[in-house]
């Protein structure tokens, strides 16, 4: 069964368990659909609102982009999965002769890109889920401003998660130029997130004083 059908219970229970999968990337894939769950529930709680008249047409935008970022975290929850799969079967292979050392090296390496990128792509959905927090924030419902700050954090801790499987994957990949990268790339995404949190929670605190 998909990670994200199962219920909250057994989900708890499974990534609890020692089981290495759900692990951090699925984890961290749900922070964000859990955020982003969060910038959909304040769009709904704005929409259909005489005062809010004006901005409604954008935040039934926002609740759309919200909820089909919400199917990208579960398909890269199951991709995080995959990925991981593959990279321990790598850890698997022979390595009695120089040439099974060599080719399972040259493997771990080939599959530790894909282990890279599916968490990339977690942190880079956090940040557009983030990038809606702080717009709904701003324009959605006043009583429903502390939720914005949820999705900002939850969005956030997404990134954050996700990154760590970057750090842990990355060394493995063989290609130095594309460690290079993508480490620019992680660290770049990392220091937005912050920025982007701190902004979203600064506007929810001038809205509900």
């Amino acid at each position: 069964m998909k990670a994200f059908n199962l219920s909250v219970d057994e989900f708890l229970k499974q990534a609890s368990s020692a089981a290495p999968t759900p692990g951090g990337g699925s984890v961290s894939a749900l922070a964000g659909a859990l955020g982003a769950s969060m910038v959909s529930m304040v769009a709904n709680l704005t929409t259909g609102r005489e005062r809010f008249k004006n901005v409604e047409r954008e935040v039934i935008e926002l609740r759309d982009l919200a909820v089909f970022l919400i199917g990208d975290y579960q398909r890269m929850a199951e991709a995080d999965i995959e990925a991981f799969s593959k990279l321990m079967d790598a850890f698997k292979m022979p390595k009695d002769t120089e040439t099974e050392r060599t080719e399972r090296t040259e493997e771990i390496g080939r599959r530790a890109v894909q282990a890279t990128e599916v968490p990339l792509a977690i942190a880079e959905a956090g940040l557009k889920t983030l990038g809606l927090a702080r717009r709904v924030a701003t324009i959605g419902n006043r009583n429903a401003a502390s939720d914005a700050g949820v999705a900002a954090c939850l969005a956030e801790a997404a990134v954050a998660g996700a990154l760590l499987n970057v750090d842990i994957n990355l060394p493995l990949v063989n290609d130095e130029e594309y460690r290079e990268h993508t480490l620019f790339r992680r660290n770049a995404l990392a220091e937005e997130a912050a920025q982007l949190r701190r902004e979203v929670l600064r506007t929810v605190a001038e809205r509900i004083s």
